[in-house]
């Protein structure tokens, strides 16, 4: 029933033939697929682009107070999407990334890449109706090839993005506030890759700072058919701001994976310690004693039948992570305890024809978390309510193909990225670290 009425109200709505992709939009403009985002019932929006190599879109779709989303507005990022050298296998996942989407809300900017033009855009939130975008500056140099993913600092004003193609290299940018994103240091990752990138091995995955700035790191995949190839973690001092600044040289520590393709990078609140989506299970990475090699040490669990799991989000209700495999169309709750090691609290299997489980967020509304969960092959989001520990329902699928065809925006498989801006910042879960 809710597609039928989003459908009628689509019909009401004039159609703007400047909204075809037939060619890459070089001036950001909105269009409406909903007219719901006018109210003021909603509290917060979610963002995926479109990645389409005709014209990269943003798309927002509002929350509302009962974690439910209405479709709301696409606007181009002024550059076009990508897709990686990928066996088929594959096609759900075509940056082989976590993040190609960042949100800061404190400072209320929103980045994105542009893999197939090699830029980053960066767009200013509107807090009143967070679903409406505005550009800051035009797109920015992302200082190599195929952008992949996007990290804000905690304090919001530095931005650093990773290539994963021939030219792999990580780009660090200082904002100015009607400039956008001002290029800073750039540092070669001295990857062996193609363009585009072909993998999935040996790939980029995500850039993160450390929750204090003192760092940022980058996490190659390994290669689980070469031994002792597992995969490493590179990261760079941070020496300054404006300009944005790194170390000239990194520290590359081995990742102690079970899987050989560390993907995801997930704070654990209070600790210096992520937890990581490994291939066919989760690693916690301590880096207590730092992030030289030897320092960083590891514990991990396989999850049974698990093939890729790749990404991961926290939540505040449950005290737990959910992380998502990609060919097996599962989302695994995992608990991690005092000594920062990692059990299995439950498996979710979306509602049936839902496969092909992507990135993940999740939003504190009233003290309730929500799961948001992108779902390519369906072109859709799920969205699970969760109550507690081991305790998650499925409450919506939403398909966003069908009234995006309505103003003649192309959503497919090649979707990509999900991040989540709340208007009420007193009930926030940090599901991808800090936003």
């Amino acid at each position: 029933m809710q597609a039928a009425v989003l459908l009628s109200v689509l019909s009401a709505i004039t159609s703007v033939s400047s909204l075809v992709l037939d060619v890459p939009a070089e001036a950001p403009q909105t269009n409406i697929l909903s007219d719901h985002s006018a109210s003021n019932d909603f509290i917060g929006s979610i963002y995926f682009m479109t990645n389409q190599p005709s014209g990269n879109f943003v798309v927002s779709a509002s929350i509302g107070a009962d974690g439910l989303l209405t479709p709301a507005h696409a606007i181009s990022t002024g550059g076009i999407g990508g897709v990686s050298h990928a066996m088929p296998a594959l096609a759900l996942d075509p940056l082989f990334s976590e993040g190609p989407i960042a949100v800061h809300e404190r400072s209320g900017l929103l980045a994105t890449v542009n893999p197939g033009s090699n830029t980053i855009q960066l767009f200013a939130v509107d807090p009143k109706n967070p679903t409406v975008l505005s550009p800051i500056g035009g797109p920015a140099p992302a200082g190599g090839a195929f952008p992949t993913s996007v990290a804000f600092n905690n304090a919001g004003d530095m931005l650093c993005a990773i290539n994963g193609a021939e030219v792999g290299c990580i780009q660090c940018y200082s904002i100015h506030p009607w400039r956008g994103l001002v290029p800073g240091d750039m540092r070669p990752l001295n990857l062996n890759q193609t363009n585009p990138p072909t993998g999935f091995a040996n790939t980029t995955t995500t850039v993160r700072f450390t929750p204090d700035d003192t760092s940022v790191i980058v996490v190659v995949k390994g290669d689980r058919d070469v031994p002792g190839h597992t995969g490493f973690l590179m990261s760079w001092p941070v020496l300054s701001v404006s300009p944005a600044t790194l170390s000239a040289n990194a520290v590359i520590a081995p990742a102690p994976s079970i899987g050989s393709i560390p993907f995801s990078l997930s704070y654990i609140p209070g600790r210096r310690a992520f937890l990581v989506g490994d291939g066919t299970g989760v690693d916690v990475f301590n880096y207590q004693a730092g992030l030289e090699p030897g320092q960083i040490t590891n514990k991990s669990i396989e999850i049974p039948g698990q093939i890729a799991t790749c990404w991961s989000a926290y939540s505040q209700t449950s005290g737990n992570y959910y992380v998502a495999d990609n060919l097996v169309s599962t989302v695994t709750e995992i608990h991690v305890d005092d000594q920062l090691a990692p059990s299995i609290a439950r498996q979710y299997v979306p509602p049936p024809g839902n496969t092909g489980t992507n990135e993940l967020a999740v939003a504190t509304i009233n003290g309730q978390d929500f799961l948001y969960l992108l779902l390519p092959n369906v072109t859709s989001i799920g969205v699970m309510r969760i109550d507690g520990p081991a305790n998650g329902t499925f409450v919506q699928t939403l398909d966003f193909s069908q009234p995006a065809a309505s103003v003649n925006l192309n959503i497919t498989l090649l979707m990509a990225g999900l991040s989540i801006y709340m208007k009420d910042q007193t009930h926030l879960s940090r599901a991808l670290g800090p936003r």
